[in-house]
């Protein structure tokens, strides 16, 4: 018997796919789906450009399931980079056992081997007319041998024991520069004593004040006689006597090594700073200074190279210990694993130690970091200069943008209200026995034409009636008529 109220029929439960009619099909579909079969999720591989595991769950509404799946797809991933890590491992240690060299590593992803071109991007070869405006440059003798620098260095007014440090250091570097003390004379005038000396670059120092006492802050390089002179903030200063296990520079000539300056203020200014060394290094000497420009800061290194030799025992030893231990991996033999590492710690033991010589990097110091502030022509003037570039800040950046947007907007504003001018100035030609209208010298209202001599006095009359007399048109035929129109009339001789 069917209950109070219903109509007897049992009510059939929403199918789920799977054909027992339980209506658990929210249960057994994944989190987040709308419907079919569940698409298996596969994370991106290690420097890839495919979805994140973030990305694979972040359409999960449940947190419990989709924390579940984020971690089982974050352990997937990261035994995929093992192995791929420990393949590479057996594959260079293979190579090293053989002689060879080992396998191309891929390249890191950075900001700047991901960078887009743009049109101020200079590549290795440049093209022809930067090739032709950098053969007559203020650096194109230097580049062809007909100068070799000379560099004067001061520094500001009343330096301080640490700015003597740096300048003892910076001596260290540039072979051919020379101390001189500013004294009480002007930027000016140490420019012309320096030009009229045959000095081919002039560097000076700046150092302010702070909470911690004075430290160095700025450097100014003009290049000499004709500019440029830019301007850099100094950051970031560490003298070499605080490096641990730092060398001492020797008399010999660096070798200069440039990275990224590939725009068309880059090239100029390292071609600025290429003018402060020698076209031809000692390299037995084995220094080399080095000036890494990224993201418009240039870090600066001086290094040399050192050359050792050591000794090495069992690397052919140790690649067959890995290979034994992934055997035992994988057949789970322990006992013939045991033997292969018992043979392979015998041979090890036995194999002649071979000499291997290494290179690394020590450095000399100083290290500091410059951001370019200003790019003059010329040679240093604060008043007069004319500057090829001069660093902006986003907020300026930013106001000029709105502003030009404001600018393009107003223009194709104006536009659109000519054009819509143009297109009523050409309906109300088409249109026939449409009177002429001009303004009264007042301003106020549209003056017309009085036409015939019995309009005229009609209007005359009327503009009496309306004025409390006068003001009418004397009725000639010569001169005519000018009658005030009321707001309501004005209407219809409106534009």
């Amino acid at each position: 018997m069917a209950p109070p109220g219903g109509s007897g029929k049992k009510r059939a439960r929403p199918s789920d796919g799977d054909g027992d009619g339980d209506g658990d099909d929210r249960k057994r579909r994944p989190a987040g789906s709308a419907g079919g079969p569940a698409k298996k999720l596969v994370p991106a591989a290690a420097g890839s450009n495919g979805p994140t595991i973030g990305q694979l769950t972040s359409h999960i509404r449940n947190k419990q399931v989709r924390s579940e799946m984020y971690g089982k797809l974050k352990q997937k991933k990261s035994k995929a980079k093992r192995q791929a890590r420990e393949q590479r491992d057996r594959a260079e240690a293979k190579a090293a056992e053989l002689g060879l060299a080992p396998p191309a590593r891929k390249p890191q992803r950075t900001i700047e081997n991901t960078r887009a071109p743009d049109a101020t991007m200079v590549g290795a070869d440049a093209d022809g007319e930067v090739a032709d405006d950098e053969a007559a440059d203020e650096f194109s003798g230097h580049f062809a041998r007909d100068r070799e620098p000379k560099v004067l260095l001061t520094t500001c007014h009343k330096p301080t024991r640490e700015m003597y440090a740096f300048l003892a250091e910076m001596l260290g570097v540039l072979p051919r520069a020379e101390y001189y003390a500013r004294g009480g004379f002007l930027l000016k005038q140490v420019v012309g004593f320096a030009a009229e000396r045959n000095y081919t670059d002039l560097l000076v120092f700046n150092e302010s004040r702070h909470l911690q006492g004075r430290e160095v802050d700025a450097m100014l390089h003009v290049h000499l006689p004709d500019g440029p002179t830019a301007r850099y903030r100094l950051s970031s200063l560490k003298l070499g006597r605080d490096i641990a296990g730092h060398a001492r520079p020797s008399a010999h000539r660096p070798e200069l090594v440039l990275n990224g300056f590939d725009t068309r203020v880059g090239r100029r200014l390292g071609r600025m700073v290429a003018s402060l060394f020698h076209q031809d290094p000692h390299f037995v000497g084995r220094r080399v200074v080095t000036l890494h420009n990224q993201r418009d800061f240039v870090f600066f290194r001086h290094h040399r190279y050192v050359f050792e030799a050591k000794e090495r025992r069992g690397a052919a030893a140790a690649a067959v210990l890995k290979e034994a231990a992934e055997r035992e991996k994988k057949a789970g033999k322990r006992r013939g694993a045991a033997a292969e590492h018992g043979t392979a710690a015998a041979r090890a033991a036995a194999a002649p130690a071979s000499k291997v010589v290494k290179a690394r990097l020590q450095e000399i110091g100083p290290r500091f970091t410059l951001r370019l502030e200003s790019l003059q022509r010329g040679t240093f003037d604060s008043k007069a200069g004319e500057f090829e570039w001069v660093k902006r800040s986003a907020r300026d950046v930013a106001s000029d943008e709105a502003a030009a947007a404001t600018a393009a907007l107003a223009v194709a504003a104006e536009a659109a209200r000519g054009r819509k001018g143009d297109a009523r100035r050409a309906a109300g030609d088409e249109e026939g026995g449409r009177e002429d209208v001009a303004y009264d010298d007042e301003g106020l209202g549209p003056e017309v034409d009085g036409g015939g001599k019995q309009q005229r006095q009609q209007r005359d009359k009327k503009g009496n009636r309306t004025n409390g007399g006068g003001g009418g048109g004397d009725g000639g035929d010569d001169e005519p008529a000018v009658t005030r129109v009321t707001a309501s009339k004005r209407r219809k001789f409106s534009l």
